[in-house]
């Protein structure tokens, strides 16, 4: 019973802790609506309208003035107030624990003074628009003003100089007097915003017209003057360099030149109706035409005189490539008959000789252009620069194959000379074999020197073929030197090991009476150093000398090393 009495007070001390948070919270949001409200109530909006009482409470003036005071008055006196009735129910809502009723009401009169405090900020700023209005415009009158005058007597000065431009120009400078007066009207009857409006307009026009005036008489002199004589001098141009045999029938010139001047009378009609921009464009792009016209020609005349200068090279030059080309060929033949060409080499000749072939044909077209000037000098010139550059890569690719010629008559050359070299290094080695004085000649360095002798023979008889096969030669020469050096290698460390073995027995037979079980080692041994197993004879020997004597035996060991590195050295 104790526990459920217990759980009844912790329950409600729960639900009075919540509700006492509940409210502080609720009362926390009424306080800061309620400073929002003072705030509110506190702004010097009364003040600010009456600025405008300094200004001619009239027209325009006199309806925000009365637009801001009746919204003033229904702030102060209605929509505060009833703020303040709100925040009272919210308080009264709480107290009775309806809080989620309570924060509906908060969420609505926050949106309520939101909507107050934005029809404040709104009045305010219109009040600073209106005042700063007339103020500015008082300041700027006067500039705009001397700027009317200043454009007024620009169109008087340049009035020649505009043609049919200069009645539209002074209709417009009519039309901002007019802007001006309209403006002064504004002022008196206190319409200062719309008077604004036509000050900043009115700047904006005399600045383009001030423009205009300065750009018609640039225009009309590109127009009237710089264009149809650059025209008229390009056809003269033209006309000259027909008689000079050059043809234009691939270029648009004449079809430019007559779209020009047919819009001339266009764009002076653009111009007297103040189309500047889009005039200024086109005249522009006209000019950008003509200068282009000039570097095409320019570029024509250069071609023209390039080609004329490599025509007889070219001409030259095929023949020249046909004479190499029969070089080439006869070269060949005779290759031919003391050597078997590789396939690249035996096709090479028929590609280059199709090349000049198409080469050749190129060359006739290009001629049939020339002469029948079916083709810009321009493009001609390409052409021809195309033609030498397929020259060039067939002289190349002709050299590159007599040269590839002579060097298989060095080939073969080098080739005697080194299977001579060949031959007398396998003597050399004989020779050393035949001095060498071993007691007997090891099987395996028999059959080296004989493979060695078979592949010199196999050498000599390819190179003794006709039509050499080089490639064959080559891997004959190759696996011969293979061969060769392997024997001299073998004799070389058979010499060696013989020498090693005979000191091995002259060193046994000092301890053959000292130590009896030597004598059949030794025995043995002598026999293979006899029948030329030396390697065996040194194993035996060795094992058993480092049994019984292995102080003697190394350093025997040390001298025989050290004797072997000094030959090395002498060699």
């Amino acid at each position: 019973m104790v526990y459920v009495f217990l759980g009844i007070v912790v329950i409600i001390a729960l639900v009075v802790a919540y509700g006492i948070y509940k409210r502080r919270q609720i009362y926390k949001s009424v306080d800061e609506l309620d400073q929002r409200k003072d705030k509110a109530l506190n702004e010097p909006v009364a003040d600010e309208i009456s600025r405008v009482k300094g200004l001619t409470i009239s027209g325009e003036t006199e309806e925000k003035f009365e637009k801001w005071r009746e919204a003033w008055d229904e702030l102060v006196e209605d929509r505060l107030p009833e703020i303040e009735m709100y925040l009272l129910d919210i308080e009264d809502t709480a107290n009775k624990y309806q809080f989620r009723r309570a924060k509906e009401k908060i969420a609505a009169a926050k949106e309520h003074m939101d909507s107050i405090e934005k029809e404040i900020s709104a009045i305010r700023q219109e009040v600073d628009q209106l005042i700063n209005s007339e103020e500015k415009n008082r300041e700027e009158i006067d500039t705009v003003t001397q700027a009317y005058k200043d454009v007024r007597a620009l169109l008087s000065r340049q009035w020649q100089a505009l043609d049919e431009a200069g009645p539209a120009l002074e209709k417009e400078l009519d039309n901002c007097q007019e802007e001006l007066e309209a403006y002064h009207s504004e002022m008196e009857t206190g319409n200062y915003m719309s008077a604004r409006e036509r000050l900043l307009a009115l700047q904006e026009t005399l600045e383009r017209l001030q423009t205009q005036i300065t750009k018609v008489p640039q225009l009309l002199v590109d127009i009237d003057v710089d264009i149809p004589e650059r025209s008229k001098e390009l056809r003269q141009g033209l006309q000259e360099m027909r008689e000079q045999g050059f043809s234009f029938v691939h270029y648009k010139v004449q079809e430019d030149l007559n779209e020009i001047e047919s819009e001339l009378e266009l764009l002076k009609k653009g111009v007297s109706e103040l189309m500047l921009d889009d005039v200024s464009e086109q005249v522009e792009q006209n000019k950008e035409t003509i200068e282009q016209i000039y570097d095409s020609l320019e570029e024509e005349v250069e071609a023209k005189q390039w080609v004329e200068k490599q025509i007889s090279q070219i001409h030259n030059r095929h023949a020249q490539l046909d004479d190499l080309l029969e070089t080439l060929a006869e070269e060949r033949s005779r290759i031919e008959e003391s050597y078997q060409l590789p396939e690249e080499d035996k096709n090479l000749h028929e590609d280059v000789e199709k090349e000049l072939e198409e080469v050749d044909k190129d060359r006739r077209v290009f001629k049939d252009l020339h002469t029948h000037r079916k083709q810009s000098f321009v493009d001609l010139r390409k052409m021809l620069e195309n033609l030498g550059d397929r020259m060039d890569a067939t002289e190349e690719k002709i050299r590159r194959s007599l040269e590839r010629l002579q060097e298989l008559r060095g080939e073969e050359t080098r080739a005697i000379e080194q299977l001579k070299d060949l031959r007398t290094w396998l003597m050399e080695t004989q020779l050393k074999l035949q001095k060498s004085q071993l007691p007997a000649v090891p099987e395996i360095l028999i059959e080296q020197l004989d493979d060695a002798r078979k592949e010199l023979e196999k050498a000599t008889a390819l190179l003794e073929m006709t039509p050499l096969e080089m490639t064959r030669v080559h891997d004959a020469l190759q696996q011969s030197h293979h061969q060769v050096e392997k024997a001299s290698h073998t004799l070389n460390e058979t010499m060696d090991r013989s020498e090693w073995a005979e000191r091995l027995l002259q060193f046994g037979n000092r301890y053959r009476t000292e130590y009896t079980e030597l004598i059949p080692v030794l025995n043995d041994a002598e026999w293979q150093f006899r029948n030329g197993y030396y390697e065996d004879s040194i194993q035996n020997t060795s094992k058993a000398f480092q049994r019984l004597v292995p102080y003697a035996f190394s350093s025997l060991e040390e001298e025989w090393y050290n004797q072997s590195e000094q030959q090395t050295v002498k060699t």
